[in-house]
């Protein structure tokens, strides 16, 4: 009963049917895919996994619905930055979060820029990941949201990554 009342935390009621959430990965790494998509599914959210974002874009174009994406930022041919900003020009609008080994401030303000609604930097704390898909489906909008006010800097903190400081 724990599982089943968690998936049904996790969807969207249409009618009578509960629905799961559906959570996009695009990286290029199999096993980051593999792991985020165990991670997510054991948590009641469909996944579905994409190696580039060449391979994504034509599924954007579907009807299926997307409630938020989770997209690395060095992808090869065509990369997060870019993908972001082709995917918020075709109008979607729903909640895009950054994936990235580069955990530097003007990082996070190139992908906030382009689009991006929030950035988690790798190793990826799954316990946080969680919580922030969680934190972004929550009200389970319909337009943009709002990034969170997290700093790079707290972003490492909650991840148990060690601090480290910007030099100028």
């Amino acid at each position: 009963i724990g599982g089943a009342r968690r998936w049904i935390a996790r969807g969207v009621t249409e009618g009578t049917e509960v629905l799961s959430q559906h959570v996009v990965v695009v990286d290029d790494e199999r096993n980051i895919r593999r792991t985020l998509s165990m991670v997510l599914e054991g948590e009641g959210y469909s996944v579905e996994t994409f190696e580039s974002g060449e391979d994504f874009l034509p599924r954007l174009e579907s009807s299926a619905r997307i409630d938020v994406m989770m997209l690395d930022v060095r992808l090869p041919g065509m990369d997060g930055i870019e993908a972001t900003r082709w995917i918020r020009n075709n109008g979607f609008r729903q909640p895009i979060i950054a994936l990235t080994a580069k955990a530097f401030a003007e990082d996070e303000r190139a992908c906030k820029d382009a689009g991006m609604n929030d950035f988690m930097t790798k190793p990826i704390n799954y316990e946080a990941l969680t919580s922030r898909v969680d934190m972004w489906l929550g009200g389970q909008k319909d337009h943009a949201v709002e990034a969170p006010s997290d700093t790079v800097e707290e972003m490492r903190m909650e991840s148990g990554a060690a601090p480290f400081a910007i030099i100028q």
